[in-house]
């Protein structure tokens, strides 16, 4: 290679010297006829040069010349080596305008070589299989490198390599094993599309193979692959479920209990050409949202029989509850489910168009629970208010498409908190018609003020609502273990003095609850009823328990009763219902502490 030395701050002129760097063949060994590459490589000779490339055997027989043009200071050409030439194969090269020639090193001649036979050892391969590749070398030597190319066919009869792998002739026979893996990512039509005749239901591909050896080539005939698509068909076994809550009074094991079938959905999931042992895994999703919801991944599930199953062989059963928030936001309660099969890398769901496809999704339905005292009921002769109440009000929920209402009267004095919590959890309203108190927070001592609304400090009192001879306030409902959950929207005390004071209110609203309603007062059990009565008439039947509603509903109906209960909403948007204004504002007033002075004379009339 030319050099040159000189200062580099000046401007130099120089002449670079043109030379033939190599020219050499692409390989040692050649058989007449057989194909071999010849590569040519220069250095400063300009593109368009024009160069000749001569042909001679060891004998110095020419066997023909070519004439070609020179770019980029390369040139490859594929040369059949001559049926004549003997012993060796030379190129010169020569580059006339500027005076350069180049001889090849000796490509070596064998005798001539016929490849033939070249075929695989089955028709049709499946994947994963070990097919066998032979071919007949005859006259070939033992140990000479056969080069073997496998191709994909496309359908125009183009060739596309997937690979290419080396072997050593033995006893003019060529022998090797190849495993068969689909090239490339299969890409599986949707079921549906499959079944309307819109999508294949297979993959069909064809593969040859070619051998080589010394240049001399054979082609096999095509190996058929063919493959029915796995299709997975998942689906939920019913239209509609509630979220988990008790089977049966008392529950199994407080504060949980034996899941109601009620609230159990078989995420149902069928398959063909899926082989037995692959690894599924399902996630439930938000149908308006398309997102993931908490918790919402089952694993250790594989497909046996065609069939995705749990680790004990059974179809996978899927239970709402709190966590999963199934009613956010409270008007879409739709879900649909996909699955993931492993290592076959694709995936299908269920219908997640609850619009146009609701009976394909899966509807949550709005859980309530209804409560009252069977204790305090049944010792003033056959009276049973709370009860009374309590279905009026769940027949009130019932009424509405896609509500469901639970209902439980209480009849131990002695509640543990678990046993309250099992009420509480998965609840999207909670209705409580019982009767409450006002207690010390240390003595557990009632207030026994003689005012209506009690008029003294708050101090350590706290407002508690009572079942049978138990006390439930803030410090039970913070119980997380005992109470996993609370009702997620409403929760409506219909009780004396649950509202006296805040702290059973912000207990409930910090865990989760969005409104809490009470009452200040020690409450007539006719009026009370009256306005439960209203307010779900008005927020059910006339606002389908849309929680927004809640403080427009109860300053509506709460207003005629403020002299008589003081009603109050606690969370959002809420507040104590105002005072009457103007003189009708002091007659009720003068009524109201009234009934305030005779309370404690019909106590068993009052909650």
């Amino acid at each position: 290679m030319s050099e040159h030395t000189g200062p580099t701050d000046q401007t130099h002129t120089i002449q670079l010297t043109s030379t033939i760097e190599q020219v050499m063949w692409s390989r040692t060994l050649g058989v007449p006829g057989g194909q071999v590459d010849l590569e040519v490589y220069t250095h400063y000779v300009g593109d368009n040069a024009t160069m000749e490339i001569e042909l001679t055997d060891h004998a110095g027989t020419s066997h023909g010349s070519y004439a070609n043009k020179l770019y980029g200071n390369f040139f490859k050409v594929n040369i059949v080596v001559p049926p004549e030439a003997k012993q060796a194969l030379y190129a010169e090269v020569t580059l006339a305008d500027h005076g350069l020639t180049k001889k090849s090193a000796p490509l070596f001649l064998l005798p001539p070589i016929e490849v033939v036979n070249a075929k695989w050892d089955r028709p049709e391969v499946n994947q994963g299989d070990v097919v066998k590749l032979t071919a007949d070398a005859k006259g070939a030597p033992d140990g000479m490198e056969a080069e073997i190319f496998v191709y994909e066919k496309a359908f125009d009869g183009a060739l596309e390599k997937i690979t290419q792998m080396v072997t050593l002739v033995d006893g003019e026979k060529i022998d090797l094993d190849w495993e068969y893996l689909y090239p490339g990512e299969i890409v599986v039509p949707p079921t549906p599309e499959i079944e309307a005749g819109t999508a294949k239901d297979r993959l069909e591909a064809d593969y040859v193979f070619e051998v080589v050896v010394a240049g001399i080539k054979a082609v096999s005939e095509a190996l058929k692959f063919t493959s029915l698509f796995p299709t997975v068909k998942p689906k939920w076994s019913k239209a509609e479920v509630t979220p988990d809550h008790n089977s049966a009074w008392p529950p199994a094991s407080p504060p949980t209990d034996a899941v109601p079938e009620e609230a159990k959905v078989e995420m149902q999931v069928d398959t063909t050409q899926v082989p037995d042992g692959t690894a599924a895994t399902i996630t439930v999703h938000h149908c308006h949202t398309g997102a993931l919801i908490p918790g919402g991944t089952v694993t250790g599930l594989t497909v046996q029989g065609n069939k995705v199953v749990d680790g004990a062989g059974n179809v996978p059963v899927w239970t709402f509850n709190a966590a999963h928030l199934p009613w956010d936001p409270w008007d879409k309660p739709f879900f649909f489910f996909k699955v993931q099969l492993r290592p076959l890398g694709f995936q299908a769901e269920t219908p997640s168009d609850y619009v146009n496809k609701e009976a394909e999704t899966l509807r949550v339905k709005y859980w309530h629970i209804c409560v009252s005292d069977a204790i305090a009921d049944t010792p003033a002769g056959g009276n049973l208010t709370t009860q009374a109440e309590m279905a009026e009000i769940a027949g009130i929920m019932t009424g509405q498409a896609h509500h469901a209402v639970g209902q439980q009267a209480v009849n131990q004095n002695n509640v543990p908190v678990a046993l309250w919590g099992s009420l509480l959890r998965n609840a999207y309203a909670y209705h409580h018609a019982s009767h409450g108190d006002i207690v010390d927070r240390t003595t557990g001592a009632q207030l026994n003020a003689p005012d209506n609304p009690p008029n003294v400090p708050v101090g350590n009192w706290r407002s508690v609502v009572v079942l049978g001879s138990t006390d439930l306030g803030d410090v039970e409902t913070n119980q997380a273990a005992n109470v996993p959950s609370v009702p997620r929207y409403l929760v409506y005390m219909d009780t004396c003095v649950a509202g006296w004071e805040p702290s059973l209110a912000n207990a409930f609203v910090n865990r989760g609850t969005r409104n809490y309603l009470a009452f200040r007062c020690y409450i007539p059990d006719g009026d009370a009823r009256q306005m439960a009565r209203d307010f779900y008439n008005k927020w059910c039947g006339t606002h389908k328990c849309d929680p927004t509603k809640i403080p427009t509903v109860f300053f509506d109906v709460g207003a005629p009763y403020y002299n008589s209960m003081r009603p109050v909403l606690f969370g959002a948007g809420g507040g104590a219902v105002p005072a009457p204004q103007g003189a009708l504002s002091k007659a009720l007033d003068a009524i109201g502490s009234a009934i305030g002075s005779i309370i404690s004379g019909i106590g068993s009339l009052f909650k």
